[in-house]
């Protein structure tokens, strides 16, 4: 510690001790100070005892003393400067001769105590709610890095104090704690959210730019500017500031950069060669992206080589990666074939329709035995770092899944044979049967894929209810488990999961499975109205029961079960609220979100859900005012994503929208939530803005390329770059003042989707009606004609498979192409897979386009009775009813 550090608490705890001492001790004579200044005046008396007197009544004087003690702590005098200093800083630190001694010790230990200690003494004042003082120790921390921890050590505190504030119409604590924050990464982007949510960014914008001016040597001073200038829609001139910073920020002006699409630039922060190798990778990685996005196309080739020669051996599949997110998956594919990376391989050559060289990879022919040996032989014969781990066994159920999508029947059934024996033999932990159950996740096969899952359930539970239930509906299903453990009649795992499956979605499985709802459900209310149980566990149970009641349409049970939750557990009001906000009753949804509210008012998602229901009931002042605090609750970045996530999936999306635009101006542009907003962002946009969503997903494949950053699914990788590609093409064949070359270049880029993906049908979808639109008829012909020939000739070569007859009659049918051929195509899908509700539904859209909507109807009907509760199919049936038939 620093001598000057521990001086300063010495006299510090000096001072503060005085005045408890001079209590129990009276002087004989009271100090006669006839002023304020008089008193001021005393500290640098000759007498010890009456400097200590002068210093105990000004303390006490408090705050109308600031004014003297600041012109005191200038004196000639070192006894003036050094009361007047320590009086200074506990007055600063609402530090007062009242204050309990406790207190008085805490800010001791902080100047004596090193980083761990100093962040005891905050936690300690978070708890008391002594903010003035913690603030006021903290301004005085000149380390960087323990100003940042003690600042992340306070978010949870904004959060908790901003409802109070703003009913209180103060905002003390709120600018004292980013006025402290502020030359911190997480401080920043808060202060300047706050600032923009509080309409102040103009003013302080001002004032941000004069302490630039005044010290253009301030890394601070200038990134905050430029944070503001982002923040207000300027951010060329952001970058411009950020730049000129004489000691920048190299994230803060690569994300700056980056945003701006200033590639040149970006391009140069990456010059320096690093001896670390996956970062090395990386460097080259994004060097190769910027020349590529600047049309340097020599350079971008050398650049790419320059990766894949770096690349360790045991670091391939960072360089595929790379070579994936620049649109070179023909390298990306040598790399993995010959480092040994076959199940990556195989995957990439399914995904490009190269079905014959994906199993001559894996050495399958018609005359393969499928046995022990040859699920030996699919290891590589090194080991490689990879984004996921791929087993043997779920590598061959993968190729089993490809040769039942071929129509190779007689060795997908082989195949799956030996795998079912092989998981019997040896699965104790349940993994093959979890991989294996892969194989029956399709409408229609609900029971199959429940029956297989649960033969994992015993030594994998977590992982079954995960395969069978995701997002919102997993953890309502570990609920519905726990509430069948406790009846004897659901022991057996598949009734088990059966029960749990009919329960949480019955249309979706009723008609597949057996299971006994009238039992589940007074199971469940038995347990729900037990007293024994909390009333936390009570409010979950009468929850689910409302859902389950609501999902099977039955509303008075459901609002029954709703109202039981809420009487035992207040925090119950929030599913309730939902339940009431989808049937559009509003102000019954505000009510109830306002319990919710009064129950856990650290929620930001209840106060927004409260008050865009007040606004749609017709109550506007309120209900802004409510959003404001919900908005003021979400500074940080991870806060403010999981608002706008929540809003999306409650299908706000224009609101989601609102959070992720300001997430992306306000967050700072290197952080994850703020990068993977652009995922969001562009899919909302898509549709109306297609060529600003390419940008948001250019911006995310820069995210991707992070070495710590990688897909659930490899396929992702080529799906964004054809998506990205296909959505600027289309932006600019859409331009009412297109170019000759904005169509040149909207042309290059459906060349380079069908060298990505071939055959993907979302391309034919989308651009046979627009170039149709554009006069561009010869151009869609083209696109029909290209994706049909390859569907065509594959139904050839797999003459058994559903799956290619299908794609190959909707390409036909939603172009009006071809239509006596696509009617025996999807004839021959739908006897080949009869319970598929996707062929049923090509069988009905190619009688539509054939003229005769008597059959389009009653195939629709089909498709939505093989996959009850679909509203995609549902959906399907009313637009039969009502579309015009297409020209042909």
């Amino acid at each position: 510690m620093h001598w000057r550090t521990r001086l300063w608490g010495v006299l510090v705890s000096l001072l503060l001790l005085t005045p408890t001492v001079a209590q129990e001790n009276p002087p004989a004579e009271k100090p006669a100070f006839p002023s304020l200044e008089a008193a001021v005046k005393a500290l640098g008396d000759d007498e010890f005892s009456v400097r200590q007197r002068a210093s105990a009544y000004v303390w006490k004087v408090g705050n109308p003393a600031l004014p003297l003690l600041e012109q005191a702590v200038k004196s000639t005098d070192p006894e003036v400067r050094l009361r007047g200093n320590l009086i200074l800083r506990n007055l600063r630190l609402g530090i007062t001769p009242d204050s309990p001694i406790e207190l008085q010790i805490m800010v001791s230990q902080f100047y004596d105590g090193d980083r761990n200690a100093r962040l005891r003494v905050i936690n300690d004042l978070r708890q008391k709610g002594a903010f003035t003082t913690l603030f006021g120790l903290l301004k005085l921390e000149t380390d960087a890095a323990s100003k940042q921890l003690y600042f992340n050590s306070l978010q949870a505190d904004i959060q908790r104090l901003a409802p109070q504030m703003i009913a209180a119409n103060d905002w003390s604590i709120l600018e004292q704690c980013f006025e402290l924050g502020k030359s911190t990464d997480v401080g920043r982007s808060q202060y300047v959210a706050f600032l923009s949510l509080r309409d102040q960014l103009p003013a302080e914008l001002k004032k941000a730019e004069a302490e630039f001016a005044k010290n253009p040597a301030d890394a601070n001073a200038a990134i905050l500017l430029a944070a503001m200038l982002r923040a207000r829609g300027n951010g060329a001139q952001a970058l411009q500031v950020a730049t000129a910073a004489k000691t920048p920020t190299q994230l803060f002006v690569q994300g700056l950069a980056r945003e701006q699409k200033s590639w040149e630039q970006l391009l140069g922060t990456y010059s320096t060669k690093s001896d670390v190798p996956r970062a090395e990778l990386y460097r080259l990685g994004m060097r190769a992206s910027c020349y590529r996005l600047l049309g340097k196309k020599e350079q971008a080739e050398e650049t790419l080589q320059a990766v894949f020669a770096a690349a360790p051996g045991d670091d391939i599949w960072y360089a595929a990666k790379i070579a994936l997110l620049n649109d070179r998956p023909a390298d990306a594919l040598k790399l993995l074939t010959d480092s040994g990376l076959r199940p990556m391989a195989f995957e990439l050559l399914v995904q490009q329709q190269r079905h014959d060289e994906a199993l001559k990879l894996v050495g399958v022919t018609d005359e393969t035995e499928f046995d022990a040996a040859w699920l030996s032989s699919l290891s590589g014969d090194k080991a490689v770092r990879t984004s996921r781990t791929v087993d043997r066994f779920s590598f061959a159920v993968t190729i089993a899944a490809e040769l039942r999508l071929l129509g190779k029947q007689k060795q997908y059934a082989a195949l799956r044979e030996f795998l079912e024996t092989t998981a019997s033999v040896d699965d104790s932990r349940g993994a093959y049967w979890l991989a294996l159950a892969r194989l029956e996740r399709a409408p229609g096969r609900q029971k199959e894929h429940l029956k297989i899952l649960s033969r994992a359930a015993a030594p994998n539970l977590a992982a079954v209810m995960s395969a069978a239930f995701t997002g919102k509906r997993l953890q309502k299903a570990q609920l519905w488990w726990e509430t069948l453990n406790a009846d004897g009649r659901w022991q057996e795992m598949d009734d088990h999961l059966f029960g749990v499956a009919v329960a949480l979605m019955p249309k979706t499985f009723e008609r597949f499975v057996t299971a006994d709802w009238p039992a589940i459900a007074k199971q469940a209310k038995t347990l729900a109205n037990d007293p024994a149980n909390t009333a936390a566990q009570r409010g979950r149970l009468h929850v689910l029961l409302a859902e389950a009641w609501a999902a099977r349409d039955n509303r008075a049970d459901a609002e029954t079960h709703f109202e039981a939750a809420i009487l035992a557990d207040p925090a119950s009001a929030e599913a309730y609220g939902d339940w009431l906000f989808t049937g559009e009753r509003w102000s019954d949804a505000a009510a109830q979100y306002g319990r919710a509210v009064a129950a856990n008012q650290g929620n930001p998602l209840t106060w927004f859900l409260q008050g865009t229901s007040l606004i749609r009931s017709g109550d506007e002042a309120a209900g802004r005012k409510l959003l404001q605090t919900a908005n003021l609750m979400c500074l940080d970045s991870p806060s403010r994503y999981q608002l706008a996530f929540a809003l999306q999936e409650r299908g706000l999306r224009d609101e989601a929208r609102e959070q992720w635009q300001l997430l992306q101006k306000t967050g700072n542009p290197e952080d994850q939530y703020v990068t993977i907003t652009n995922q969001h962002l562009g899919n909302i946009i898509a549709e109306k803005e297609p060529l600003a969503a390419a940008d948001h997903w250019e911006q995310l494949r820069f995210h991707v390329l992070k070495p710590t950053t990688n897909l659930t699914e490899q396929s992702g990788y080529l799906d964004i770059a054809h998506s990205l590609h296909r959505t600027r093409a289309r932006g600019l064949i859409s331009k009412e003042d297109r170019s000759p070359a904005d169509t040149e270049a909207a042309f290059a880029l459906l060349a380079l989707c069908e060298q990505l993906q071939p055959g993907e049908i979302k391309l034919v979808e989308e651009f046979f009606p627009l170039l149709n639109k554009q006069g561009l008829t010869k151009e869609a012909d083209k696109v029909f004609e290209d994706c049909f020939a390859l569907y065509h000739s594959q139904t050839k070569q797999y003459p058994d498979s559903a799956n290619i007859h299908n794609q190959a009659a909707w390409v036909a049918a939603i172009c009006a192409r071809r239509l006596d051929e696509a009617l025996v195509l999807s004839e021959r899908a739908v006897k080949l897979a009869p319970e598929n509700p996707s062929y049923t539904d090509t069988l009905a859209e190619v009688h539509f386009a054939r003229g005769n909507r008597e059959l389009a109807l009653e195939w629709a009907r089909k498709a939505a009775a093989l996959d009850p509760g679909s509203k995609f199919y549902e959906d399907r049936l009313q637009a039969f009813a009502k579309r015009e038939f297409p020209q042909r």
